[in-house]
């Protein structure tokens, strides 16, 4: 066991030279991050941890020869376009910023498939050769969720039954088979819902 500091460079390196030491190569890195209050916390910890974990991981990935993956956890609050219709201001734009990277990760590294997926807090909405991929869980019960269910002022979340909230060991099934089977070409520079739909930048 190793113990993994998110955005700590030397921590990250020496991450790396344990797998390298002990595989010699890396399949899939899934970095995911918790929130914190600070405008610079977030930033550090929502997309500053997965670009200093890529870095630290690229010769890992690139050493295996087929099927890398790089796919931070992201979070519709970081979609442009469907955010939460409330004040994520701090959070979201972190994860905008965690969505960028993600895509200029992909389309620098062609034998990588980077994409985003949203299964952090799960907002509403009415991550082969190497990929990167953006990832987004569609309604996940976790912490979080349950914080914006209770903070929210027009009541979206409310709206939707618990019931109908994804417990977090179905999105872990469903995020598991999205990672296997996802490809460079179907989901590389993309923002993956929990469902494998794709989300608005």
């Amino acid at each position: 066991m190793f113990k993994y500091v998110a955005a700590d460079e030397e921590n990250n390196k020496t991450l790396a030279e344990i797998i390298r030491d002990k595989r010699g190569h890396a399949d899939t890195v899934i970095p995911n991050a918790v929130k914190h209050h600070e405008v610079v916390e977030h930033i550090n910890v929502n997309a500053m941890t997965s670009l200093v974990l890529f870095q630290a991981m690229f010769g890992l990935l690139k050493a295996r020869k087929l099927m890398q993956k790089f796919i931070p956890i992201s979070s519709a609050a970081g979609s442009l376009s469907a955010a939460a219709p409330f004040g994520l201001i701090v959070y979201g734009g972190s994860k905008v910023l965690l969505n960028y990277i993600t895509r200029r990760i992909h389309f620098e590294n062609e034998w990588l498939g980077a994409f985003l997926h949203d299964s952090e807090n799960g907002f509403l909405i009415p991550s082969c050769p190497w990929k990167s991929y953006s990832r987004s869980p569609h309604v996940v019960r976790t912490n979080l969720y349950e914080q914006g269910r209770e903070m929210d002022p027009t009541h979206t979340f409310k709206k939707v039954s618990i019931d109908e909230v994804t417990k977090p060991n179905d999105a872990t099934v469903l995020l598991v088979d999205i990672v296997e089977n996802a490809t460079r070409e179907n989901e590389g520079g993309q923002f993956i819902n929990i469902d494998g739909s794709r989300l608005p930048w």
